[in-house]
């Protein structure tokens, strides 16, 4: 990253670096979050690859430190992008879910559905099978943090094809972390 020339590409680096140290549970993860912050896309600015790729990946990473409402707060820039910008760019996952996963964390649970529904539409349809199991992990996890009559039978549903999703394509910590969480379900 320190060598990184300041391209359209600045920001997937910072916000990639921060996601990974997130979902390793490493204490380096706030350094690398104010290290990603200054590429996230701005409202009104054209959006690079960079700073899309560091939305996604600062999103996820707060959700996945439990740092609801940090990741809920970017809630109307995931929205901004979502309804001016592409679907994906080089992410495991779709836009969609990461507005989703803010949306989720904001407590906008209708929004944050409707997000997760076309995530899962848009992987299925256009057969974009890295973001079939992570969008079905995240509504998973947006209707276990919801928790309404139902959302549990729902969200092991969608886990338990997640997990079979991510085992066929050799996704193994993505594919542990689903056998975990359904593990810790509690039984109907």
């Amino acid at each position: 990253m320190e060598m990184e020339p300041r391209s359209f590409l600045s920001g997937q680096l910072a916000g990639g670096l921060f996601r990974t140290l997130a979902a390793k549970g490493d204490p380096g993860a706030a350094a690398a979050l104010a290290g990603a912050l200054p590429h996230l896309p701005v409202p009104g600015r054209p959006f690079s690859i960079g700073a899309c790729g560091c939305l996604v990946f600062v999103i996820e990473g707060l959700a996945l430190l439990g740092r609801l409402e940090e990741a809920g707060a970017m809630e109307p820039h995931a929205e901004h992008f979502v309804a001016n910008g592409p679907l994906c760019v080089y992410s495991q996952h779709l836009f969609r879910t990461s507005a989703g996963i803010a949306a989720a964390c904001a407590r906008n649970w209708t929004r944050a559905e409707e997000h997760h529904r076309t995530a899962i539409h848009q992987a299925d349809s256009a057969q974009y099978r890295v973001a079939q199991p992570i969008a079905r992990s995240w509504y998973a996890e947006m209707l276990l943090a919801r928790d309404f009559p139902g959302d549990r039978e729902r969200a092991r549903g969608l886990l338990t094809e997640a997990l079979h999703l991510y085992e066929s394509l050799g996704m193994p910590w993505h594919s542990r972390r689903a056998a975990t969480r359904l593990t810790a379900l509690p039984a109907n």
